[in-house]
C-alpha cells in the first residue's frame, strides 16, 4: 500500500482454494512481511505440503512435494530464509517423526533431526 493509504483488513489476500473442505494449516507469516506460508493436504489426503503466498506477486509457490508423506507444524529462521517442518507418514503420527529443513524458495531440502517434534528458532 502507498503511504498514507488506508487497507480495509476484511479485504481478502488470495482466494486458497475454491474445492470445499480444502484447509490452510499453520499459517505463518515471514518476518518481513513479504508472504504467508501454510501447509495444505492434498486431494487425495495422501499428502501436505507446505506453500508460500507471496504478497507483492500474488502468486503461490509449492516449496515441499511430498508423496506419502505430511509436512505439518513449522517455524521460520528469524532472517525468513529457513523453515523446519515436522516430516511424517500421516497426520496424525507422533510416533515417527523427523525434522526437515527447507529454504523459502523452495532449495536446498535436508533432513535435520530424526524422531524430532516441535520445531522452533531463537534469535
Amino acid at each position: 500500500a502507498k503511504e498514507g493509504a488506508t487497507h480495509d483488513p476484511s479485504s481478502r489476500l488470495t482466494l486458497f482454494t475454491d474445492i470445499r473442505y480444502q484447509n490452510a494449516h499453520d499459517l505463518r507469516w515471514l518476518p518481513d512481511g513479504s508472504g504467508i506460508l501454510y501447509s495444505a493436504t492434498n486431494l487425495m489426503a495422501d499428502a501436505s505440503d507446505i506453500f508460500l503466498f507471496d504478497r507483492k506477486t500474488k502468486q503461490t509457490k509449492q516449496l515441499t512435494h511430498l508423496q506419502g508423506a505430511f509436512a505439518r507444524r513449522f517455524a521460520v529462521s528469524p532472517d525468513g530464509r529457513w523453515i523446519v517442518y515436522e516430516r511424517c507418514k500421516t497426520p496424525e503420527d507422533y510416533e515417527t517423526v523427523d525434522l526437515w529443513m527447507i529454504r523459502t524458495d523452495g532449495s536446498d531440502e535436508k533432513l535435520l533431526v530424526k524422531n524430532g517434534l516441535g520445531p522452533s528458532w531463537s534469535k
